[in-house]
């Protein structure tokens, strides 16, 4: 978002939701054992033998290892680039998550799917991002396409996913995305893709306008001038 924005004191906040997801896990799990009256017994075995208590328990477990290092001092001791390689399995952890959701429910619902293709945007930027190999942001062309690509895909797996479930053709299913009686996630997901592509496109031409570039320049003459007299009077010694 950093990127899209171009504000790159957005980047000191992704400690913080980092943080925050993990309060969030444990606070789940910390709800989910009190209903259990602290039976760590019955919540082991729970843990073991049911598929969906398992992954979400291993999605914890990644979150409290990030967490633990998420200190400026951790950073230090790992080393730069251990670090970041130990923190990209965020990913692998996102994928955990999405699954011990979807598992909750016995059908599928709208809102882990909505939540899918949200994520698989993010994973679809960021492509995006190291595919291109350069600093500057993909251009808002892109970022319309992948809203697009991501949202079709949203549509397609919602349909096969139904289809099976209720063992109907995912055509017809595809057909009923155009029934707007309720709202289907993969029009929700291009949505949220264009509201960032304008978002994009709005920043864009901010950081671009000539009135921007003048007022660079105008901040910078003085401090030139400034340098200047203090030169000339001595003031830098």
């Amino acid at each position: 978002m950093s990127r899209i924005l171009r504000f790159n004191r957005l980047l000191d906040v992704r400690r913080m939701i980092g943080v925050g997801a993990f309060a969030y896990a444990a606070a789940h799990f910390t709800l989910y054992t009190s209903d259990l009256s602290f039976d760590w017994r019955e919540i082991a075995s729970e843990i073991v033998h049911r598929n969906r208590l398992t992954l979400g328990f291993v999605a914890l477990l990644g979150l409290t290892a990030l967490t633990a290092t998420s200190t400026d001092g951790m950073v230090r001791q790992l080393g730069s680039k251990h670090w970041q390689q130990l923190h990209q399995a965020i990913y692998l952890i996102g994928v955990l998550v999405l699954i011990h959701y979807f598992l909750r429910f016995k059908l599928i619902e709208s809102t882990p799917t909505f939540a899918t293709g949200l994520f698989g945007w993010l994973i679809g930027y960021r492509m995006l991002v190291w595919w291109r190999s350069t600093r500057s942001e993909p251009s808002t062309w892109m970022l319309m396409a992948l809203s697009g690509v991501i949202a079709a895909l949203t549509f397609i797996g919602e349909a096969i996913a139904l289809g099976i479930q209720a063992n109907v053709s995912p055509l017809r299913v595809l057909q009923s995305a155009f029934d707007f009686d309720m709202i289907r996630p993969g029009w929700l997901v291009l949505g949220v893709g264009l509201i960032v592509v304008a978002f994009d496109f709005s920043c864009a031409r901010l950081a671009n306008s000539p009135s921007r570039g003048r007022a660079r320049s105008l901040t910078r003459v003085p401090s030139g001038k400034q340098r200047a007299a203090d030169s000339r009077t001595g003031v830098d010694g």
